[in-house]
Order: C-alpha cells, then sequence, then structure tokens
C-alpha cells in the first residue's frame, strides 16, 4: 500500500510538471523566407531586415516564439549563416555563379533585350532548387507565412505546395512595372521599367510608354512560360502564377522622393530599409586620402551595371585635380588597372554607407540602384545617376526630374564632355545640395524597417484581405472601365438630346406655321 501511495505521488508529481510545461510552452509562429540571388543588395536588404525583424519580435511579443526559415541559393550561404534562421541551402555554387555572372553581362551589353536572356539563370535556380528537393524537408512544418524578395516561380510554388494562405512580397525597386497584374496600371503617369518618362508625359511619351507596357507584358509571358518549365518536366501541373494579385506588396519607396503613385491599399510603400546613421571611417587609408582634399567624390557603379570605361573616367578625374575621388571597383577590374591618378583612391570594397555619411563627401557619382540613391539621399549628398539599364534608367530619370543631381539613361551620354559639365555643375550649383537636404527629411521621415515590423505582424494577426481590391483582377474590361455603364449613358443622353429636338423642331414649326397664318390673314 506505501509503495502505491509513492507511485501514485510520483505520478501526481509527473502530471503537474507537465501541465506546468504545457501552460508555458510558446505558441510557435513559422516563416518561410525565399531570398533570390540576385544584385548582392537583395540579399544584403533582406537580411538586414530580419536581423532587425527577428530581435524586435523576440523583445516585444515574448509570448511567441518565431522560428525563420530561409531558402538560400548556396550562392548567397556565407551572407545568411546565422543562429537566428533555420537554413535550408540548395544547389552547386561554383557552377551557379557562372551561369549568374554570363547572364549579368548579358545585361550590362544590353540592358535591354539582355534582361530576358537573365531568364535563363533564374531557369537554373529553378532546376537547382527541385534537384535537391528542398520541399520534402519543408512538409514537415506548418507555416504562417512567406515572404519573397522579387518575381519568382519558387514563391508560388511553396505556396502552393505548403498550402500558405499569407504571402508577402518585398519589391526592391520602386518601380511598378511587375505588379501590373495586381493594379491598373496606367501607361498615362506609371514610367514603365527601363523608361526615360516622368510621371508628366506629353501625348508621345505616353504612346511610347504605352506601347513599351504591352511589349513588358508581351516579355513577361515569355517569362512565364520559361520558368515554369522546369516545373512542369518534374510533374508538377498546378497553375503557377509568378504575379500574384493576393499577396502583400512592400515596396523600399519613399513618398514625396519617387514619383507619386495611385496604389491600392494592399500595395504600400514602406520607406527606406537600408540606409542608417553612418559610423566614422576606420580605415586610415581612407581617412589620410579624405583628408588630403578639402572635396571628395565617392564614384561607384555598382554590380550589375556594366563599368564606365576606365580611361574616360582617369580623364574626368585628371580634370578636377582639386577634387579627390574614392572610385569603388571589381577585383577582376582593378586587376587590369596599371596607372592610378595622384587624386584617386582605388578601393575594391568600401562599406558605402558609412562613406557617404562622411562629411569630407560632396557628391556621389552612382549606377542608379534604389539603395544608392535612398543612401545618398538620407546622408544629403548630390548625385549624378548614371543608370543605363532596367530600373535604374528610372533612377537616374528621377534625380534629374527631382533636382538631386544630374541623371544619365543613354550610353551615348556617357561622354567626357558630359560628365566633366555635370560634376562642374553638381559641385557649384547649391540648388541641388537644397533639394538633397529636403529629400533627406522625407527619407528620414519613416523608417522602412519599423513599417516592415508593423505590417510583418499585422499580417500574421489579421491578414491582409480585407485590404485587397478584387475588383480589378475579377472584373472584365467592359466592367473595369464602366464602358457597360458609359454606353448607358450614351444611349439615355442620346434619347433626351433626341426628345429635345423633336420638341424643339415641333416647337419651331408651331410658331412658324402661326407665323404663316397670321401674314396670310394679313395678305387677305
Amino acid at each position: 500500500m506505501k509503495l502505491e501511495s509513492i507511485l501514485l505521488f510520483q505520478l501526481l508529481v509527473l502530471l503537474l510538471i507537465s501541465l506546468k510545461f504545457i501552460s508555458s510552452a510558446k505558441e510557435i509562429k513559422n516563416i518561410l523566407l525565399f531570398s533570390f540571388p540576385g544584385g548582392k543588395s537583395h540579399s544584403f536588404i533582406f537580411k538586414e531586415l530580419f536581423d532587425f525583424t527577428a530581435k524586435r519580435l523576440e523583445q516585444e511579443n515574448p509570448e511567441l516564439e518565431y522560428k525563420f526559415h530561409v531558402i538560400i541559393h548556396n550562392y548567397d550561404m556565407e551572407l545568411w549563416e546565422n543562429k537566428n534562421y533555420i537554413i535550408y541551402g540548395f544547389g552547386n555554387k561554383d557552377e551557379y555563379e557562372d551561369k549568374f555572372e554570363k547572364a549579368l553581362e548579358m545585361v550590362r551589353e544590353d540592358p535591354v533585350l539582355g534582361y530576358n536572356n537573365f531568364n535563363k539563370a533564374m531557369v537554373h535556380l529553378n532546376e537547382d532548387f527541385l534537384k535537391d528537393n528542398i520541399i520534402d524537408k519543408l512538409r514537415k512544418v506548418k507555416f504562417d507565412l512567406i515572404l519573397s524578395d522579387v518575381v519568382n516561380f519558387i514563391t508560388p510554388f511553396l505556396r502552393s505546395e505548403l498550402k500558405i494562405e499569407k504571402c508577402i512580397y518585398l519589391n526592391p525597386t520602386c518601380v511598378f512595372t511587375w505588379l501590373f497584374k495586381a493594379f491598373e496600371y496606367n501607361a498615362s503617369y506609371h514610367p514603365v521599367i527601363g523608361t526615360r518618362f516622368t510621371e508628366l508625359m506629353n501625348f508621345y511619351e505616353r504612346f511610347v510608354n504605352q506601347l513599351y507596357l504591352y511589349g513588358t507584358k508581351i516579355s513577361y509571358m515569355y517569362f512565364e512560360f520559361t520558368q515554369s518549365a522546369p516545373f512542369r518536366e518534374y510533374g508538377y501541373t498546378m497553375e503557377l502564377n509568378p504575379f500574384p494579385t493576393d499577396v502583400l506588396f512592400l515596396n523600399q519607396c519613399v513618398d514625396g522622393v519617387h514619383y507619386s503613385y495611385s496604389l491600392p491599399p494592399n500595395i504600400l510603400n514602406t520607406g527606406a530599409i537600408l540606409p542608417k546613421p553612418a559610423m566614422p571611417l576606420k580605415e586610415s587609408q581612407l581617412n589620410d586620402f579624405l583628408n588630403k582634399h578639402e572635396s571628395n567624390i565617392y564614384v561607384s557603379q555598382g554590380t550589375i551595371t556594366k563599368i564606365l570605361n576606365i580611361d574616360v573616367l582617369y580623364e574626368v578625374f585628371n580634370t578636377f585635380p582639386q577634387f579627390g575621388f574614392v572610385l569603388s571597383l571589381k577585383r577582376e577590374i582593378i586587376a587590369n588597372v596599371k596607372t592610378i591618378p595622384k587624386n584617386v583612391l582605388l578601393l575594391e570594397w568600401v562599406n558605402q554607407n558609412d562613406l557617404l555619411g562622411d562629411d569630407r563627401i560632396k557628391m556621389f557619382i552612382t549606377h542608379g540602384g534604389v539603395n544608392s540613391i535612398l543612401e545618398s539621399l538620407y546622408h544629403a549628398k548630390p548625385m549624378i545617376v548614371i543608370g543605363t539599364g532596367i530600373d535604374q534608367v528610372n533612377g537616374a530619370v528621377v534625380a534629374e526630374y527631382r533636382k538631386y543631381g544630374k541623371g544619365i539613361s543613354r550610353n551615348s551620354d556617357i561622354t567626357l564632355e558630359n560628365l566633366i559639365s555635370f560634376i562642374g555643375e553638381v559641385m557649384s550649383n547649391p540648388i541641388y545640395k537644397e533639394n538633397v537636404l529636403f529629400a533627406q527629411k522625407l527619407v528620414r521621415e519613416k523608417n522602412g524597417k519599423e513599417t516592415f515590423y508593423y505590417w510583418l505582424n499585422y499580417t500574421l494577426e489579421y491578414g491582409y484581405k480585407h485590404l485587397l481590391v478584387p475588383a480589378y483582377t475579377k472584373y472584365s474590361i467592359i466592367e473595369l472601365y464602366n464602358l457597360d455603364v458609359i454606353l448607358i449613358l450614351v444611349v439615355l443622353l442620346y434619347i433626351l438630346f433626341k426628345l429635345f429636338m423633336v420638341g424643339l423642331i415641333g416647337l419651331y414649326k408651331r410658331i412658324f406655321k402661326e407665323n404663316s397664318t397670321t401674314d396670310k390673314n394679313k395678305i387677305d
């Protein structure tokens, strides 16, 4: 009897411990991320954003446990290795890097048609993903949300296969052409990606912009066909839409800095994500160089843009011996550089945000990527934007349009004369500094990380279906543009006009008849 009592007591203790454990167990939120290995800035932004988000969620929602599952190609694996994430790597890094670099070179050589060739690298990404069968590992988890940073086929595939209801897309640019299915993309005031137009176009520009939009839609049809091929080959027959309408789009745009867009409630501008207060420069070589000159200019052309002719650049630098030029170039280009002007510091890599935040830098010559423009404005640096491909063209035009500096959007305009003229103008004309100081306030007003954090919580708690405007995607073109209503109104107006004219003619005839009768009586 004593042994039974002891066993009963032990069972009771175990039961109490189990109840306590169950009651204290946190609810788990599983969030799936797919980071596309495009320009390095894409993955870098994504990583920075979720480093921030993971900390905030842990601090402000201690009753919940958040698990971030990151799908990443081994091409970008080093950037994402962190204890905060559950990493699912796939693909052959060396093989993909070779294909990806060749695709980027096509984009550099031909920023319009070359981008279609970039599809080949993306198709290889899909093949790597399916080949490594990541999906089987993911089926073991119930996901509350999926996030992605660019238009792709892997995200809709995962969403369909894993039955993930909620989805957020992070649009890395501030050009919305690839969202044309999600809202009424009006070519009369929405410049199409890669065009040199502003939100205020004349007839010719609206005509060409409309043709660009039609061409882009046809290009996207080709994109859908080529990208879906590997999934069909692996036996997946579900319809995959890389341009979904039922998602929440968060765009790294700053109101008042970029063009103004009329957007539906599920397409939101977050503000700038990446810029942050600058840290003091630690490199002694860089500090010593900046101290030698009263004014310094930073020059960088990004990872996708084809670099300017180095000989032309050196001629420009020699024209302004009073300025110091910090020039950031890729390793393979630096290896071929033989002579360097005395007023040039050639670097393979520099912390761009910290350098732009230094008071000794007075101007930025950039390729026009959205992050570079936002960082430049965050630190109030006038710029010369040399953007000749894809959304960088739009960036160059925005800089010129808003008078943040000068913009060059055609390869034919990258001349020695133009570069010398633009540097002289931007450095001497105070209007550019005034405008970037105003834009600085706008960029700093809305913290993109805070905005993203808010909408992530909002989506997890409430979803976003109530924000969708389904009419645009569900209505026929007749309903969408109220052509049936307009037709009825025209018919009614025609009937009223007809009745009015019949009455007017009748009244005229009556008056004419009475006058005729009166005249006849007078004659008699």
